[in-house]
């Protein structure tokens, strides 16, 4: 990859993680262009290093997990806040607490961006749909099963545990790209319903 494929690459996840932020997440935060183009120069090697592997393909899933994987390592999010907080301190309100700081910023966001990279697979048809459900319904299936993951609200034991459990395990604990693919493969049969087989 040229120098200039790596910066416009940086520019452009340093764009969608921007918009993850302040769009999906809710928060006012700050994107490091230059640790993105360090995700991106480590991503590249990765996936050069599993094509000279696997010679033909590499399954979509791993390239998301591989991203997933550098966007934890390296955290390009330096600080991040609850938009309503800042928004309240710009108002006139109380000034935004250093406690109210997302620590885990980069964890959640990692899998924000899992999820985004994914339906693009499927939108541009690198992933297939299952038969007979066309992309916008297998698409919606995948948010679905996304937002029940990270927020489910249903009584008993709760998807969103294993959600925060992961965020927990991503930052604590030794953490590979081959943990995320068992989050996309979740999101995956999930969505072409063969999540209770």
């Amino acid at each position: 990859m040229s120098q200039s494929d790596a910066v416009r690459q940086a520019n452009d996840l340093r764009y969608s993680l921007h918009a993850i932020l302040t769009e999906d997440m809710d928060c006012v935060g700050v994107v490091s262009l230059g640790a993105c183009h360090d995700v991106i120069v480590h991503l590249q090697r990765d996936m050069d290093r599993l094509y000279a592997v696997h010679q033909t393909l590499v399954h979509p899933s791993k390239h998301v997990a591989y991203a997933a994987f550098w966007i934890r390592k390296i955290k390009p999010v330096s600080m991040a806040y609850p938009a309503t907080k800042v928004s309240s301190a710009l108002q006139g309100g109380p000034a935004v607490n250093d406690a109210d700081e997302i620590v885990d910023i980069n964890e959640r966001i990692c899998l924000y961006y899992t999820l985004r990279l994914l339906v693009a697979y499927v939108v541009h048809d690198q992933i297939p749909t299952p038969n007979g459900m066309s992309t916008a319904v297998f698409v919606d299936r995948i948010q679905a099963a996304f937002d029940r993951y990270v927020n489910d609200e249903e009584p008993g034991p709760a998807l969103s545990d294993q959600f925060e459990s992961l965020v927990y395990d991503m930052r604590f604990r030794t953490f590979g790209p081959h943990h995320v693919v068992h989050v996309v493969s979740y999101l995956l049969r999930e969505a072409a319903g063969h999540g209770n087989n």
